[in-house]
């Protein structure tokens, strides 16, 4: 089978991209592995460092396609970089596409609202958008996902489970559906200026309006449709520190940590242990919360008393998941003793 590898350099000018091809239609079934970046020194040692492993170690990055989105300058030597952390496997497509750097907080909104214009993710059942200092340590979860037909995105939520029934989305790492999200969702807002949201994370001290200058509110605009059906993943094992929301944990699949750059080499691939235990209680969690209708910030004093102590050892609001497959023919899962 010849690889299908396709090297696409699209330039932006004046918002509109002048490459002569478009990103190739693929068929269903597909997984779009879309990793964002302005190529700081630090990036570039993720990039170096990190994914390589990260991609030896994963059959879910191995089968997905990729598309590089960089904000800057791409030069050969930053290219040379990009080749060896997202190597051809078969069957799938490498892309990289580059805009100018528009800053932090538009920087963040920029990626996913190309994406969204040029149809990027109109073929792909799955989207999974992170940055290139984000990364896939352990592929269990997120491949168990993929296989299920009731959940249409994993999230990490900035809330740390504190608002029953809402989500703050965490724009460092998202995993989605494209075909549940409204074409034109993830368009930047009309009122978003530097003058009007101010420069960097200005928009924090100078108060502005937060549906319009702040990346993890547009997006949870946008993705909106999900979250109210409630057909939505938390991804397990996150450590939450409010006010900072960063995808962070000692057993969390996906990790956004910086000192983790000189860690990563020898921890991809290796056993996790205590992830799979996680994994266990999200499990448990999930089909005590299916049960009794509980949700993250359920009153303690609303469940079962045999269930209470159960729920909190188990962080049940911490691993909150979607419903979990129904049994054969629709049958009720048989209730367990507490």
């Amino acid at each position: 089978m010849v690889s299908k590898v396709a090297w696409i350099l699209c330039i932006y000018i004046s918002g509109y991209c002048q490459s002569s091809r478009a990103i190739a239609r693929e068929p269903a079934g597909r997984v779009l592995l879309f990793v964002t970046t302005h190529l700081t020194p630090l990036h570039l040692r993720f990039l170096e460092k990190c994914w390589p492993s990260a991609t030896r170690a994963s059959p879910f990055i191995q089968s997905a396609d990729v598309l590089v989105f960089v904000t800057g300058e791409l030069d050969d030597a930053k290219r040379r970089v990009l080749d060896i952390a997202f190597p051809p496997w078969t069957n799938r497509s490498i892309i990289h596409t580059t805009l100018p750097n528009a800053g932090y907080n538009r920087g963040a909104m920029d990626a996913l609202a190309q994406a969204d214009a040029h149809g990027w993710f109109w073929n792909y059942d799955w989207v999974v958008r992170l940055n290139a200092d984000v990364i896939i340590r352990d592929d269990r979860f997120l491949s168990a996902i993929v296989a299920r037909h009731d959940v249409d995105a994993v999230f990490v939520d900035c809330y740390a489970g504190q608002r029953p029934d809402k989500v703050h989305v965490q724009t460092d790492f998202i995993m989605f559906r494209p075909n549940k999200v409204a074409r034109g969702s993830f368009r930047i807002p009309k009122k978003w200026s530097p003058v009007y949201c101010g420069e960097q994370r200005e928009y924090w001290t100078l108060q502005k309006d937060m549906s319009v200058c702040e990346p993890e509110h547009v997006a949870s605009h946008a993705l909106e449709s999900i979250i109210r059906s409630k057909r939505w993943a938390l991804l397990p094992g996150v450590r939450i520190l409010v006010p900072h929301c960063r995808v962070r944990g000692e057993t969390s699949p996906v990790v956004h940590d910086h000192a983790y750059v000189d860690q990563c080499a020898s921890n991809a691939g290796s056993p996790h242990d205590v992830a799979s235990a996680v994994a266990a209680d999200v499990l448990q969690c999930n089909e005590w919360r299916m049960m009794h209708k509980a949700m993250p910030g359920t009153a303690l004093d609303a469940l079962p008393a045999g269930l209470r102590k159960n729920w909190t050892a188990r962080n049940c609001d911490g691993l909150m998941h979607a419903p979990e497959n129904p049994g054969k023919n629709g049958r009720k899962r048989r209730r367990r003793r507490y």
